[in-house]
């Protein structure tokens, strides 16, 4: 819609990714995010490595919200499934 002209501005959580910078122009970021893994205190050790994790099977992930972040899981954990 900001690309085609039918809105002016967004506000709230929009991620700046590669495919959108090059369809519009973005102000500077008022905010920086990282990506984190919430689980249970009970399973932090198997999770405290990307190694682990991607040897882990039938791993399960949820992504909320944004469909790039999705496809950047899928690529980088191949055997996982994302909700």
């Amino acid at each position: 819609m900001l690309s085609d002209g039918r809105i002016d501005i967004v506000i709230g959580g929009s991620a700046i990714t590669p495919k959108r910078a090059l369809a519009v122009t973005f102000t500077k970021p008022y905010i920086y995010h990282t990506a984190g893994v919430v689980v249970k205190d009970k399973f932090r050790d198997e999770f405290s490595t990307m190694e682990n994790i991607s040897d882990m099977e039938d791993l399960k992930i949820a992504v909320l919200g944004n469909n790039y972040y999705s496809e950047v899981i899928k690529k980088t954990f191949s055997t996982c499934r994302t909700n």
